[in-house]
């Protein structure tokens, strides 16, 4: 009869399906022989494993306890195991053919040496390129020293033609002067007679003549003894004009070669000069210069007048333009005059009101370029500005 229970059922059909017989619906057969079940024919091995899960079957703590199965309904159960094998082991233990003794054969190698030969003989290249290198170098140079000989023997055989050429014009000449000579010699043979006439006029002359030359150097010590006394009189009246314009608090007037210039006096605050040469403020109520507004420019060369000119660039503060002018910005001065120099004035201005950056007690410098001939001169002018808002033209 056939098995009811499923989950044996399901159980032979997972794990011992390939060893029980089925009919052509895949059913499982039992069948009983003499009152008894008849067992279905195992192989040995199917048979060895058949019989090592009934001793597990017998062992309690080998059942399933999710398998609460009483009822085996005539079912015949065994333990079938297929057996695994890894394929590529089972291929080698059927390869008895030895071939692991066997040498693989060599494979075709180039000549070669011993590396450490090899090194050596590398070392001894390098040793050997330094040695080329060093004699071409010196090759090198001796090559620019034969080229700098060839140059120079050039050199000497053209003077060497050029001696030639001078020596030949110089025998041209020596014949030229001897047949002059022996013509003069006749000459001179009769001027003999004549000169002897005129020695005594002659030395007669030439004590006048140096008479003369006695009076003519005297002279001109004179005249350069003069030209040093005028000389020393004019640096002695630039001197005395320098000295007398260029006089006041330090850093309130300046001299280069024959230039200068000067603040003029009165001077409110002399201190402000050691960063200064301009100064202009702007106080609660009011604002001005602090005596420090106009420059004078001098000219102490005696023959020529002097150009000039002006600039005024921002400097620190912020303020970005300048807020400084002056009445001119370029022009002449007239030469001095014995001791007096030659004289400009120019008066310095506010251009524009310094609205930003805002802040008390605040300073904006303008630099001031001040060329007279060739000499320059850097000055500062600074506008003061006391309060934020008040006084006029902040």
């Amino acid at each position: 009869m056939g098995l009811q229970d499923r989950f044996r059922i399901d159980e032979l059909v997972k794990k011992g399906s390939n060893a029980i017989r089925k009919d052509s619906n895949g059913n499982i057969l039992v069948s009983k022989k003499d009152g008894k079940q008849k067992k279905p024919k195992l192989s040995s091995t199917v048979k060895r494993k058949f019989d090592k899960t009934k001793e597990d079957l017998a062992n309690p703590q080998l059942v399933n306890p999710n398998e609460n199965q009483t009822d085996f309904a005539g079912e015949t159960s065994g333990y079938v195991e297929k057996p695994k094998y890894n394929e590529d082991e089972l291929k080698k233990a059927l390869d008895v053919k030895v071939d692991e003794l066997i040498k693989k054969k060599k494979p075709n190698k180039g000549p070669y040496i011993l590396k450490s030969k090899y090194d050596a003989k590398l070392l001894e290249i390098e040793d050997l390129r330094k040695e080329v290198a060093k004699w071409r170098k010196l090759y090198e140079e001796e090559v620019g020293v034969t080229t700098k000989l060839t140059a120079e023997l050039e050199a000497l055989l053209e003077l060497l033609d050029s001696i030639e050429i001078q020596r030949a014009a110089a025998e041209n000449n020596s014949t030229a002067i001897n047949t002059r000579y022996v013509s003069l010699l006749s000459d001179f043979q009769n001027s003999i007679i004549k000169g002897t006439k005129e020695g005594i006029e002659r030395v007669s002359l030439e004590a006048q003549v140096r008479g003369l030359q006695a009076q003519k150097l005297s002279l001109q010590e004179q005249l350069k003894l003069k030209d040093q006394i005028e000389e020393a009189e004019e640096a002695q009246q630039e001197t005395q004009a320098i000295l007398a314009s260029l006089t006041g608090p330090d850093n309130s007037y300046d001299q280069k070669g024959e230039s200068g210039w000067k603040v003029p006096e009165p001077h409110d605050d002399p201190s402000l000069f050691e960063t200064r040469q301009i100064h202009f403020r702007s106080n609660r109520k009011s604002s001005g210069w602090a005596g420090m507004d106009s420059l004078e420019l001098y000219n102490f060369n005696e023959e020529a007048e002097a150009t000039w000119s002006i600039s005024v660039a921002s400097g620190p503060g912020g303020h970005g333009q300048p807020w400084l002018g002056f009445s001119k910005s370029s022009g002449t001065i007239p030469p001095r005059s014995g001791e007096t120099p030659g004289k400009v004035e120019i008066d310095a201005k506010k251009i524009r009101n310094v609205n930003s950056p805002k802040g008390r007690r605040r300073e904006f410098t303008d630099d001031i370029t001040l060329t007279i001939g060739p000499d320059t001169y850097n000055l500062k002018g600074i506008f003061y500005r006391k309060l934020r808002k008040g006084g006029d033209g902040n």
